[in-house]
């Protein structure tokens, strides 16, 4: 913190939702300890963690070999010496913000359904020519749950549902399986960066997964003879990328528990 910052012990700090992933206001640390040296340029400040139940993500950063501590005991809310502590909110609000809630827990079989869903959407006879614009759906939901789940969700589920995709789509066997894995990997490297991100600033990491989806495929289908596709294929990934904000919120349905 900044040397002269306006910060004291007993001051709580909240998150601010400048990331548009977590809701803003939820109690996260109470200040205990501000120390300032006049030779140096920032304070050192220390707090407490603050529980917070039924949060989604919950976010640690601490230094080498440094353990955390928990409060020795509670303190009273209706405290007199503690009436005066402010609230400091640290950033400032995005304009794109989700919805300030705390959400339920994910479950497998849910994961587990979207995926068969998306299957089923592959395997329903559509029109000439509506593939050339329709997104890869399991692609898509196979992004957003490594973004989000990524204990569950993983690069052996990328080759999994890449193989399924293969037989689902009648195409060269292999080719999904091959772009999924790696793009999976690509997602996981950066995932906890993806998943802080806000919808729109995601939609433009997925729009560049998917690309490299395509690209992997059409490469691997030069390789064996076939000729260029043409420049349309890579239409999709476009709507996709378009399409993922209403996705997540879509997602996020069966799980929003309250409001903050």
């Amino acid at each position: 913190m900044p040397l002269h910052a306006d910060i004291k012990e007993h001051d709580v700090i909240v998150t601010s939702g400048i990331d548009g992933l977590y809701p803003e206001g939820i109690p996260v640390a109470t200040i205990s300890k501000v120390e300032r040296n006049a030779g140096a340029a920032f304070a050192r400040v220390s707090s407490l963690p603050q529980a917070v139940q039924q949060a989604r993500f919950v976010l640690v950063l601490k230094q080498k070999g440094q353990t955390t501590s928990t409060p020795g005991g509670s303190r009273q809310a209706g405290d007199q010496e503690n009436q005066g502590r402010q609230t400091r909110r640290l950033g400032v609000s995005m304009s794109f913000d989700r919805p300030k809630e705390l959400l339920k827990p994910v479950k497998r079989r849910f994961i587990l359904l979207t995926f068969m869903l998306a299957v089923l959407v592959e395997l329903i006879p559509l029109p000439v020519g509506s593939t050339r614009w329709l997104p890869d759906f399991i692609s898509l939901l196979l992004l957003y749950w490594i973004i989000n789940q990524p204990r569950r969700v993983n690069v052996g589920t990328a080759f999994i549902l890449g193989l399924v995709a293969d037989v689902s789509t009648a195409g060269l066997f292999g080719q999904h399986a091959l772009a999924y894995s790696i793009t999976g990997y690509l997602a996981l490297m950066r995932q906890s960066q993806l998943v802080m991100f806000n919808p729109g600033q995601q939609a433009l990491a997925v729009l560049g997964l998917m690309l490299t989806n395509q690209a992997i495929m059409v490469v691997v289908r030069m390789l064996t003879g076939s000729a260029f596709v043409g420049w349309g294929y890579f239409l999709p990934p476009l709507i996709g990328a378009l399409l993922w904000p209403l996705l997540t919120k879509l997602l996020l349905v069966p799980y929003q528990n309250h409001s903050v």
